[in-house]
């Protein structure tokens, strides 16, 4: 983790993270990893045709940097580690793929790196992460022990929108997000905000408890046999942090993989 968090840029201000080898070892992958295999289906199909490396099975951990907002040149940086590289095929076939916007190279431990926009002339040309910095600490923290993980600095310039565009306009007071999800004998999932004072934090609590109690009963929700995952979500506060937290046992775990599964096939078929 430490090696891939050494190659994001400083600007980076959304990290996600996900410890593949860790959720393999989960008894909820068994549930989840079959659908997300079919979900992605063309996309590895078409990797694995151009690089010869099938990432279902042999992605170990994956890092991906991004900017607040969506930059013009969509710049970010994707560090992924994968077991049993051909590394000139996969050279050749991201380069192909990716082209002249994006720079890849394969480093130490089979790590492969791929950045695009002002971001790809990589750690010669561009700042990245202090050890010390506030991202790096974020990351550590989201990280620790988890599956799946992000780590987020909401800047300025977003909690203005927000304040602006969000029904929640609580929001706007939240500078950073840390959240993190692992299968361990069903789905456990936590996003905590960090707010800017503690009144705000209270405030958000409140307007999110009013709009899970109206999810619970919105006629879509009961026609889908969805309402019981907001009857799960769990709400408290500490102090400036909210935090939101999401358990399914392994039982209703497997059922909502296969309502969400129909949902999806029935929205591509319309």
């Amino acid at each position: 983790m430490q090696a891939a968090l050494a190659l994001i840029p400083a600007e980076a201000q959304l990290v996600l993270g996900a410890d593949l080898d860790r959720l393999r070892a989960q008894s909820g992958w068994k549930t989840v990893f079959p659908a997300l295999v079919r979900a992605a289906k063309p996309l590895l199909q078409r990797l694995e045709g151009g690089t010869g490396v099938d990432l279902s099975r042999h992605l170990r951990h994956l890092v991906v940097a991004l900017p607040a907002e969506r930059q013009s040149d969509d710049r970010l940086v994707v560090i992924a580690e994968v077991e049993g590289l051909d590394e000139k095929r996969v050279l050749e076939g991201l380069r192909a793929r990716l082209g002249a916007s994006a720079t890849v190279e394969i480093r130490a431990h089979q790590q492969v790196v791929i950045r695009r926009g002002a971001w790809a002339n990589g750690v010669a040309s561009v700042a990245t992460l202090d050890w010390n910095s506030e991202m790096r600490r974020l990351c550590g923290g989201a990280s620790a022990g988890h599956g799946v993980w992000l780590a987020a600095i909401v800047p300025m310039s977003v909690r203005r929108k927000l304040m602006q565009d969000s029904p929640f306009a609580d929001v706007a007071s939240m500078a950073r997000i840390s959240a993190h999800l692992d299968l361990d004998s069903g789905l456990a999932a936590d996003v905590a905000g960090e707010l800017m004072t503690a009144a705000d934090a209270a405030d958000l609590v409140h307007r999110l408890s009013v709009y899970l109690n109206q999810m619970k009963r919105h006629p879509d929700m009961l026609v889908l046999g969805l309402a019981p995952i907001w009857d799960a979500v769990h709400l408290s506060v500490d102090d400036a942090t909210v935090h939101a937290r999401l358990g399914l046992p392994m039982a209703q775990l497997g059922d909502y993989v296969e309502r969400f599964e129909s949902l999806a096939h029935a929205g591509r078929t319309k």
